[in-house]
């Protein structure tokens, strides 16, 4: 390289380099993305530079999940930055609890506890002796959705009953073919039969919906 008067002190440091035999010449291509915040570094030339990448060596930071396989989660790295080995990529899933999983299975390292239903009913059906006039408690081994209810009147089907969940207000209503004939819910699992149609005690056949 040809020097003048008015050559840089960078195109100085050059031709000097060019002359001492083992000296590499400046020829890094990083740029200050690449280089951790506040630390310096030099480049293709003399000019001292400053990196800006985000040092998150440590800590727990949110992902966004961005593929869900059958078997693979994947998640997006929340910013470019540089993530160490005592940084973790977290993903909050209000659904991911054991009440959620079935029974037996571990998801994750949460345990199910949801039973599975095997062999079990979703509903059950059976019938009790209603007096007239009085309250007539039937107990259920699980939370009940629905409630029907259908009561005999000398052998035959004479008025009928539902008490139900509605879907979309989460309250609970009741549906009767008269009023002689009423279902009051004293909880999920407990249910009282009312009668005044006869006079006597009836029969009461009933079919519960498990929720």
């Amino acid at each position: 390289m040809t020097l003048t008067k008015d050559s840089t002190f960078a195109e100085m440091v050059t031709a000097v380099e060019g002359l001492i035999v083992g000296v590499p010449a400046l020829t890094g291509d990083a740029a200050v993305g690449d280089v951790l915040a506040n630390k310096t570094f030099y480049n293709d030339d003399l000019t001292k530079l400053t990196g800006t990448m985000v040092d998150r060596g440590t800590g727990d930071y949110s992902g966004t999940l961005t593929n869900a396989g059958t078997t693979t989660i994947k998640l997006a790295i929340p910013t470019n930055a540089y993530y160490g080995t005592s940084a973790n990529i977290t993903h909050t899933d209000a659904n991911r609890v054991a009440g959620n999983i079935k029974s037996g299975v571990t998801l994750d390292g949460v345990v199910g506890t949801l039973p599975d239903g095997t062999g079990k009913k979703s509903y059950v059906s059976g019938s009790i002796s209603v007096p007239s006039a009085s309250l007539t408690t039937v107990n259920f081994s699980f939370n009940v959705k629905e409630l029907c209810a259908t009561m005999l009147y000398s052998g035959v089907p004479a008025l009928n009953a539902v008490y139900f969940m509605n879907p979309y207000s989460g309250a609970w209503s009741t549906l009767a073919s008269g009023g002689s004939f009423q279902i009051t819910r004293i909880s999920d699992t407990s249910f009282q039969f009312y009668q005044t149609y006869s006079g006597s005690t009836e029969t009461v056949y009933y079919y519960a919906h498990q929720q």
